[in-house]
């Protein structure tokens, strides 16, 4: 009789101490983290026209040459440029019963910029030799550590907020049933400049940051105290 006592009182225990399929915590949190603005993402878009291909073709092939001799100068690394290849294409134009027919190139370049200096300098080049279309977007050279470190403040939190939860309800937390998570980073909008701007007033002396967050949802199984 005492062993059978003891065997009903091992499968009570087990039966308490275990998990139910059914009862779950979940929880979402937000983690995140500053980072320094120490980059620009410089977008500039190549364009030019001409009544044939050819001569389209032959005035991007100058504000190419002028945009190359900018990288020189300022001696933008290969790796920190990054562009497409040049398109062509037709537009047509119709006015009084008339076609009027104009070859457009297309090119983006895209540059990394570390330098603030230069990337005021290639601007005001860049209008000079009448480039209008341009933006900028600061950035920082340190995203995928922000991430992580971002992660692992979301996880912290999730963690703390759980373990509140269980114990407020008066329950313990189990194992981890499901993670989902996602990351993302606030950079600062991109401005187009349209003109020179004035060197006694260069608001890129002033320090940006970057947010990286992470989103993170983490389903608890729930056990409760005996």
């Amino acid at each position: 009789m005492s062993y059978l006592l003891i065997f009903l009182s091992f499968l009570l225990f087990t039966h308490t101490s275990k998990p139910h399929p059914n009862h779950s915590l979940s929880v979402s949190v937000t983690g995140s983290v500053k980072l320094p603005a120490d980059q620009l993402n410089f977008n500039i878009n190549m364009n030019a026209e001409g009544k044939t291909p050819q001569a389209a073709y032959n005035m991007h092939k100058k504000r190419e040459k002028v945009l190359v001799n900018l990288l020189d100068k300022f001696n933008i690394q290969d790796k920190n440029i990054h562009y497409e290849p040049v398109s062509i294409s037709k537009r047509v134009s119709r006015s009084n019963n008339q076609s009027d027919t104009t070859y457009i190139t297309q090119q983006n370049v895209q540059l990394v910029l570390t330098d603030f200096n230069a990337f005021e300098q290639i601007q005001i080049g860049l209008i000079q030799h009448h480039f209008d279309n341009f933006n900028a977007q600061f950035t920082s050279s340190q995203i995928e550590k922000g991430e992580n470190e971002a992660l692992k403040a979301a996880i912290r939190k999730a963690h703390q907020k759980a373990k509140l939860i269980a114990d407020q309800a008066g329950v313990k937390l189990g194992a981890v049933q499901n993670i989902h998570y996602q990351t993302e980073h606030n950079i600062s909008p991109g401005v187009n400049f349209k003109a020179v701007r004035s060197t006694s007033s260069n608001m890129l002396k002033y320090q940006q940051t970057i947010t990286v967050s992470a989103n993170i949802s983490i389903d608890y199984c729930i056990v409760e105290k005996r």
